[in-house]
């Protein structure tokens, strides 16, 4: 799923199974691309219209062989549904 994510975007539908079995199903509020830098704030934040929200996380953008990792984030924000 997470190779896909930056093809979600805003009312998309997505779910996530928990250990116990049980699922979960999150409506996509917002996709961002961010430099790794900007990555943790973005990653950290919550909507305020949104009480249970879920941000997921993935590799973006070039790759920088020097360092071995890619330049930026991508971050699908999902609001509990």
């Amino acid at each position: 799923m997470f190779k896909q994510l930056k093809d979600l975007s805003a009312g998309d539908e997505f779910e996530i199974e928990l250990g116990d079995g049980s699922v979960k199903y999150y409506k996509v509020i917002d996709t961002k691309q961010v430099s790794e830098a900007e990555s943790a704030s973005v990653l950290f934040s919550q909507s305020p219209n949104v009480k249970n929200q879920v941000n997921l996380i993935t590799c973006g953008g070039n790759f920088d062989s020097n360092s071995d990792q890619y330049e930026d984030r991508i971050i699908v924000s999902g609001a509990l549904q």
